[in-house]
């Protein structure tokens, strides 16, 4: 793993990593995020949100900025805290692993962490909220990869062949299910960016394998982990994933858990990159 430091003309001095197929960047200025996920020296998968848009922010100073971030779940307030404090990093070259940790944040009770190994084609992150008050916290890990537009999202759906119920969809407020956007087939639900206005999100149980979200001549693949029996939030929604005309967002969550103060929860997912 290679490790250096450039300036990007949104985000600031970043720290960049690559092992010769992937590269990925990290601001110190603000998150914790991953801004930049690609192929080496090719564009990046992430959505950037230009310094200039207002959309996607707060009159207090949070931005979407776009990337790969952690929030808790339930969506609410704490999801809507700036993260403009600069970031703590710990990088081991030999282990190809790189820890981020944020400091820890009154306003939404949450010390945040992200534990990056740069994998063959791929990342694999680990991330971890801390409850840092004198109550018990109850939520789940949200981690959530914010892509560039243009791509088509694939969802495999489960099939058990005994004519029985194989997976629970759940549709935001705001969605159509007629929404052009949307293609349902037997084994898989699509959903291709389209320059539309209206945003649409759903929640799935349970996708039957990784998610896909193809993007010119490469994919991008998402797995992670999942728990048998366990709650899930949003109607048990264990990944979700939202579109609006300038992005797409491809999300997985924790089961709900309990938190203790001083204790922490974590959900690690995998990030591949397949060339078309």
């Amino acid at each position: 793993m290679r490790v250096y430091h450039k300036r990007h003309p949104v985000h600031g001095l970043c720290l960049y990593a690559d092992n010769g197929y992937i590269e990925i960047g990290i601001p110190f200025s603000f998150g914790i995020r991953i801004t930049h996920f690609g192929l080496s020296g090719k564009e990046n998968l992430f959505y950037e949100d230009p310094i200039e848009d207002p959309k996607f922010s707060t009159p207090d100073g949070w931005r979407l900025r776009g990337g790969y971030r952690i929030w808790p779940a339930p969506e609410g307030p704490w999801d809507y805290v700036p993260d403009n404090l600069p970031v703590d990093m710990s990088i081991n070259e030999d282990d190809d692993l790189i820890v981020l940790s944020e400091q820890p944040c009154s306003a939404t009770g949450f010390r945040k962490r992200m534990e990056i190994k740069l994998l063959d084609r791929g990342i694999r992150v680990r991330g971890s909220l801390e409850n840092i008050t004198d109550h018990d916290i109850s939520c789940s890990v949200w981690m959530v990869s914010t892509v560039a537009p243009g791509g088509v999202e694939e969802i495999p759906l489960p099939f058990s062949g005994n004519d029985s119920p194989r997976v629970s969809l759940c549709y935001w407020d705001h969605t159509d299910p007629g929404d052009p956007r949307f293609r349902y087939e037997k084994d898989r639900i699509v959903i291709s960016h389209m320059k539309i206005p209206e945003h649409l999100k759903i929640g799935i149980s349970r996708p039957a394998g990784p998610v896909r979200y193809t993007l010119g001549d490469v994919t991008l693949v998402k797995s992670y982990d999942f728990t048998e029996d366990a709650v899930y939030t949003d109607r048990g929604s264990s990944y979700e994933t939202y579109f609006s005309e300038h992005m797409a967002e491809l999300e997985s969550l924790s089961p709900v858990y309990t938190i203790k103060p001083g204790c922490e929860i974590s959900h690690t997912e995998e990030l591949l990159i397949e060339e078309n």
